[in-house]
């Protein structure tokens, strides 16, 4: 992959976000260093970092694809309040792969879970409206 300023900018954001930004976001952060970038750039280059094992895309089941600076395995959390995306580790070799594998009609090669809930954050907010704390 060759060199771009463009590219090395949207890298660099990603890389240094731990909040999985969309392309959108990515674009609002990158514009402030390079004004003259278009959404399409953004996209375009996303796409490429990716393919090129240099980010990860997250799909979180609705809402726009998110990207994330680690490619390593790991699994996500995602409140159902506020939208926030967060890193969750399950062990190597956990019972939960082992668990799964005898009702597949394949053999496991990877796997992918999204976890959803309430964050800390939103449950401590007692101020919004029509929201319960258990």
């Amino acid at each position: 992959m060759r060199y771009s300023k463009q590219r090395a900018a949207i890298l660099d954001f990603v890389q240094e976000s731990c909040s999985h930004p969309t392309a959108s976001e990515v674009y609002e952060g990158v514009r402030t260093s390079l004004p003259q970038i278009s959404l399409g750039t953004v996209y375009r280059n996303l796409i490429q970092l990716c393919e090129a094992g240099m980010i990860s895309a997250v799909d979180v089941g609705s809402g726009p694809t998110r990207f994330d600076r680690r490619i390593d395995e790991h699994q996500h959390y995602r409140c159902t309040r506020c939208g926030r995306l967060f890193d969750v580790e399950i062990p190597s070799g956990s019972l939960f792969a082992a668990e799964v594998e005898p009702s597949l009609p394949g053999t496991l090669e990877a796997y992918s879970v999204s976890f959803f809930g309430i964050c800390e954050a939103c449950r401590a907010r007692k101020d919004d409206v029509g929201f319960a704390q258990e």
